[in-house]
């Protein structure tokens, strides 16, 4: 994913006092305008279209999970019909002894099947403390806490309809051009109507819950993980990606089988270029520590 690189300097601590409420703003807008489009009707929405086809699978398991608990999930094979399994049955977190492929993650965590899954699974959804991209930057860049975050870190978009006088408080930004053409932001009968993106970091690692998404311990498929692309034997390895949909109108990052996955085998993703960049990044800061 593209994310905003940032200078990891030392000693820099995070500044709490930056979080706003912004977030539960956005998520209040998505809803009425969800409601005001369609009503009571569950949404699924997907950008990619060659993923088109995991539209069904992925209402499916939304619904399945709307009312559940992070520690009550379940899963949902396409060859067992509606019955309902226990994602705590499916898929466990364990020690990892001695890796074939890379040494390096002995002694880590890894995330196994416990049971043979079926291609076109949604085996979970990573899910997390959500932030605005600006605020996570602002709170956390420069600090520790912004390189163990990111070491979790998915990030998701958000697109909706705001008025141009909300870009302001949204962006932190000043929306300069507006009064440069005279425009009164303030006046709603001159404010216009705009599409805009967010960027939503999804917290993977949640240091301040109970409750983490068992699927931050996938680990990459690449063998050279300084990588920023994967080889032919990486890409024979991997057996999940990340799928990215929008639900009633809010980012969601799922996890699905792209292929079956035999009973006691690693679950294993590619990370993109972003797990370099951390890479990177945390090489910077222990430097910096040293110096």
């Amino acid at each position: 994913s593209a994310k905003q690189r940032l200078r990891v300097l030392k000693g820099s601590p995070p500044k709490p006092h930056r979080m706003s409420s912004k977030l539960q703003h956005l998520k209040r807008m998505v809803r009425k305008q969800h409601r005001a489009k369609y009503g009571k009707r569950c949404v699924v929405k997907i950008d990619e279209d060659e993923y088109d086809e995991y539209r069904a699978l992925s209402r499916a398991y939304l619904r399945n999970n709307r009312e559940r608990g992070p520690n009550d999930i379940v899963l949902q094979f396409a060859s067992s019909g509606a019955k309902l399994i226990p994602q705590s049955d499916v898929i466990e977190v364990y020690t990892i002894e001695r890796h074939p492929r890379n040494p390096e993650l002995n002694g880590q965590k890894g995330l196994r099947a416990k049971m043979l899954i079926p291609t076109d699974t949604i085996i979970g959804e990573y899910f997390g403390r959500e932030l605005l991209m600006n605020e996570f930057d602002d709170v956390y860049g420069g600090s520790k806490e912004w390189l163990d975050i990111n070491q979790y870190a998915q990030e998701s978009t958000l697109t909706l309809h705001i008025k141009a006088s909300q870009l302001k408080f949204f962006t932190n930004i000043e929306c300069a051009q507006y009064e440069n053409e005279g425009v009164d932001v303030d006046d709603d009968d001159d404010d216009e109507e705009l599409e805009q993106q967010f960027g939503v970091v999804v917290d993977g690692k949640n240091s301040d819950s109970p409750h983490q998404s068992i699927l931050i311990y996938m680990n990459d498929c690449r063998k050279r993980i300084t990588m920023t692309n994967v080889s032919n034997n990486d890409s024979d390895l991997q057996n999940v990606h990340f799928l990215q949909v929008v639900h009633n109108g809010w980012p969601k990052v799922l996890v699905v089988a792209i292929k079956d996955i035999p009973i006691g085998h690693d679950i294993v993703t590619f990370y993109g270029r972003h797990q370099v960049c951390w890479l990177q990044d945390l090489h910077r800061f222990e430097r910096n520590q040293r110096n």
